[in-house]
C-alpha cells in the first residue's frame, strides 16, 4: 500500500496526490483588499454582493462609490475558524481549501470538539461537475488498542487534494502560526472545559507551541507525516498501532438525498442521514402544521425519534443529549460548497494528552449510538435551475438532525429568513444558551448561490458563540 507525500493513498480507487494548482493575487492587491474591508466593514453577517459582474457598485448619497466582489460565505462554531476560511478565500483559494484550513484551525482553538486525533464527516459540492459527495474520516477503533486511529488529517488532506486549488502548505501555514502565537480563549472552549472538568492553562490567550511543531511537520512533509513519518513515530511510541495508523484511509460515498419537487436535500449516508430525511418528509406531509415554528420542530423531533428507534433498535437515544461535535459551512463564488461536522467522540476525547506530541486522543465514536446524530452536514440543491439553495450543519446534540430538518424546511419551503429560522424556539423552554444542546449554522440562497449571490444569507446559531460572515473583496 503506497502513499503520496500528501498522505493520500496512491491507488486508482482513491484520489490523486495534492497538485500545486493555484492562482495568487499580488501582495499589494491583497493588502489593499484587507485595508478596504477593515475601513468599510464590507464583510457582514448577512447578505452578500451580486455576481452580475466581478465588481458591483454599492453607493450611498454621503459616501464614495465602492465596488464589491463576492468571494464566499463562512460560518463556524468558533470565530478564529471563520477567520481562517476568510483568509484562504482572500488568497484565491476555494471552498475546499478554506474548509481544510477551518478544520485544522478548530483543532487549535476548540480542541474539546475537534482535534488532529479526531475526525468528521463532510459533504462537498463540486462546481465543475455539480456532484455532491460525502467523505467519512471519523476515528476508528482497532482491536486491543485503547487509542482510536485518527482520521482528521488524512480526511481533510483528501478533501483538499480532490477539490482544492491551493498548495497544501498555503492551507497549513496560517494554522501553524496561530498555534504558535495563540488566540483569545474561545468562549465555547471555556464552557466545554467547565462541563468536562478540564483545567485550561491560565491566561486570556490560548497557544499550543507543541501543536505548532506538528503543523510545521505537516506543512513541510505533507499529511503523510502524521501517518508514516516523524509525527507517526511519536504517535506509535504513545500507543497508537503503527499498522492501523499507516493504513488509515477516508471513505468517499455518493451523498444520499431526499427530494421535494426540484429541490434536493443532500445528506451524508447512514443512520443520521436517514433521520434527517424522515424529519423532512414528515414536514412535507404535514405542511399546514409545519407553518407554525413550534409545530414544525415538534413534528420534526417526533419523526426523528421514530426513525432513530427504527435505525438503531434498542439504543437509548434521548432528545437534546449533548454530543462533543462542532461544524462549519463554507461556500465560494464559483458554487463550491463544503459543510463539515467534526468530533473528538467526547469532550476533550479521552481527556488525556498523548505523551508526544501533545495531542488529545479521541474518545470512541463507533460504539456510541448517539454520536452520529450530532454530525449532520446537509446541502440543498435545485435541479431545475442547477443552483445551490443552501447548506447547513447541525452539531452538538442528538436533536441536531431534527432541528436542522425543520430549519431547512422553513427556509426552503416556507421562504423564511435564515436568521429567523435558526433563532426560532425548538422547544418551549428554549430560552437560554444551554436549554438546547445542538447548534445549526445555515447558508440560504433563495435565488441560487451563483445566479444571485446577493440573495444569500449566512447565519450562525445564536445559542452558541460562533460567527458567520460574507466574504467580499472591496475597492473604491
Amino acid at each position: 500500500m503506497a502513499f503520496s507525500k500528501s498522505g493520500i493513498l496512491s491507488t486508482s480507487a482513491n484520489i490523486e496526490p495534492i497538485a500545486v494548482r493555484r492562482q495568487s493575487a499580488g501582495q499589494a492587491h491583497r493588502r489593499f483588499a484587507r485595508a478596504a474591508v477593515s475601513a468599510v466593514a464590507a464583510v457582514s453577517l448577512g447578505g452578500c454582493s451580486t455576481l452580475g459582474s466581478w465588481f458591483t457598485p454599492d453607493s450611498t448619497a454621503d459616501a464614495p462609490t465602492l465596488q464589491t466582489r463576492y468571494l464566499g460565505s463562512v460560518a463556524a462554531d468558533e470565530p478564529s475558524a471563520v477567520g481562517a476560511g476568510d483568509n484562504i478565500l482572500r488568497q484565491n483559494g476555494n471552498a475546499a481549501d478554506a474548509a481544510a484550513a477551518m478544520a485544522l484551525m478548530l483543532s487549535v482553538t476548540l480542541p474539546s470538539r475537534a482535534g488532529l486525533m479526531g475526525g468528521g464527516v463532510c459533504l462537498v459540492r463540486d462546481a465543475e461537475s455539480a456532484d455532491i459527495e460525502a467523505i467519512d474520516f471519523l476515528p476508528r477503533s482497532v482491536a486491543n488498542s485503547p487509542v482510536e486511529i485518527p482520521g482528521l488529517v488524512r480526511g481533510i488532506a483528501a478533501l483538499q487534494a480532490r477539490y482544492g486549488t491551493l498548495d497544501w502548505r498555503q492551507v497549513v501555514v496560517g494554522v501553524e502560526r496561530t498555534a504558535l502565537s495563540g488566540v483569545p480563549v474561545a468562549a465555547q472552549l471555556t464552557a466545554d472545559a467547565a462541563a468536562a472538568g478540564v483545567a485550561l492553562p491560565p491566561g486570556e490567550r490560548h497557544a499550543e507551541p507543541a501543536l505548532a511543531a506538528v503543523f510545521s511537520q505537516l506543512r513541510l512533509n505533507g499529511a503523510s507525516d502524521f501517518y508514516q513519518g516523524d509525527v507517526a513515530r511519536q504517535l506509535v511510541a504513545a500507543g497508537v498501532p503503527a499498522q492501523a495508523l499507516a493504513a488509515y484511509a477516508p471513505a468517499w460515498h455518493p451523498a444520499a438525498h431526499v427530494a421535494s419537487g426540484n429541490d434536493q436535500l443532500y445528506l451524508a449516508p447512514g443512520a443520521a442521514g436517514r433521520v434527517v430525511a424522515a424529519s423532512y418528509n414528515a414536514l412535507l406531509a404535514d405542511s399546514s402544521a409545519a407553518g407554525d415554528p413550534a409545530a414544525r420542530f415538534r413534528i420534526a423531533r417526533a419523526a426523528a425519534a421514530a426513525a432513530a428507534a427504527q435505525a438503531l433498535p434498542g439504543a437509548a437515544i434521548q432528545a437534546d443529549q449533548p454530543t462533543a461535535s462542532t461544524g462549519f459551512v463554507v461556500a465560494d463564488a464559483a458554487g463550491r460548497v463544503v459543510t463539515c461536522s467534526l468530533s473528538m467522540g467526547t469532550l476533550f476525547g479521552t481527556r488525556q494528552k498523548l505523551a508526544a506530541p501533545a495531542l488529545y486522543a479521541a474518545g470512541r465514536i463507533a460504539g456510541d449510538p448517539a454520536a452520529p446524530f450530532g454530525l449532520i452536514p446537509v446541502i440543498a440543491y435545485n435541479t431545475n435551475i442547477n443552483q445551490v439553495l443552501g447548506a447547513f450543519v447541525g452539531t452538538g446534540g442528538t436533536s441536531a438532525a431534527a432541528d436542522l430538518a425543520a430549519i431547512a424546511y422553513s427556509t426552503l419551503r416556507k421562504g423564511d429568513a435564515a436568521a429567523v429560522s435558526v433563532a426560532s424556539l425548538r422547544r418551549p423552554d428554549d430560552t437560554g444558551p444551554t436549554a438546547v444542546s445542538d447548534r445549526v449554522a445555515a447558508l440560504n440562497c433563495p435565488s441560487g448561490l451563483v445566479r444571485s449571490a446577493k440573495t444569500c444569507a449566512i447565519v450562525k446559531d445564536p445559542r452558541g458563540w460562533g460567527f458567520a460572515q460574507t466574504v467580499d473583496l472591496v475597492r473604491q
